[in-house]
């Protein structure tokens, strides 16, 4: 292997500090999903025939577009810093993801203990799982390793459905505004994939880089 050079290894740490600013930025927005989106939802549920449900929606759109576009600015960070396999893993930005698991489980738990308490529980799993495959006699390698992350997702899809499930019963038992539940079903669609990738690059292991 040839190791990299100075210059390489300064373009990937500028690389690799940009895209943790837009992972940041995209991870901010999400947190907050609880207050915009209940604002949204009440604001929705007051219809004044004045046009608000429309900017409303549109004020929707365009936090999702600003979400998509700071993920893809990550993205191309990474692929300009050559970043992206570097002794890493498979993939750079589950490490920058992974940081603001916690983070999300504290807010969920804000939003409401049994939301945390779910999407800690699939945190956990995930963790089990990635641990119990990397500890094995026989690791998964090549075909098999594929069908091991895509046992993970279905597990992280699996308590994503519980999560949701126990925060629509919530909502129906009158103990969590449907607003704060739709914000908090935005950062569960966040957090369990993104330990679900953490785990599958942490079983993986780190990766060879080829020569250039």
């Amino acid at each position: 292997m040839v190791p990299p050079s100075a210059p390489d290894t300064a373009a990937a740490r500028r690389a690799l500090a940009s895209a943790g600013v837009f992972g940041a930025l995209a991870n901010i927005l999400v947190l907050g999903a609880p207050l915009y989106v209940g604002v949204l939802h009440d604001r929705l549920l007051q219809d004044r025939g004045d046009g608000g449900p429309f900017l409303l929606a549109l004020a929707a759109l365009g936090l999702f577009a600003l979400h998509t576009a700071l993920d893809a600015a990550r993205s191309r960070a990474l692929a300009h810093g050559g970043c992206a396999r570097r002794d890493t893993g498979p993939d750079t930005a589950w490490r920058l993801d992974a940081v603001w698991i916690p983070v999300h489980l504290l807010v969920l738990a804000w939003v409401h203990p049994y939301l945390g308490a779910m999407a800690l529980a699939g945190v956990a799993a995930l963790a089990a799982l990635a641990a119990a495959g990397e500890f094995s006699e026989q690791p998964l390698r090549g075909g098999q390793s594929t069908a091991f992350q895509a046992g993970l997702r279905f597990c992280g899809v699996v308590y994503q459905a519980l999560a949701i499930g126990a925060g629509a019963a919530l909502v129906l038992h009158d103990e969590l505004a449907p607003g704060a539940f739709l914000g908090g079903v935005l950062i569960v669609l966040t957090v369990l994939p993104a330990a679900a990738r953490a785990a599958g690059a942490r079983r993986e292991g780190p990766v060879a880089v080829r020569p250039a």
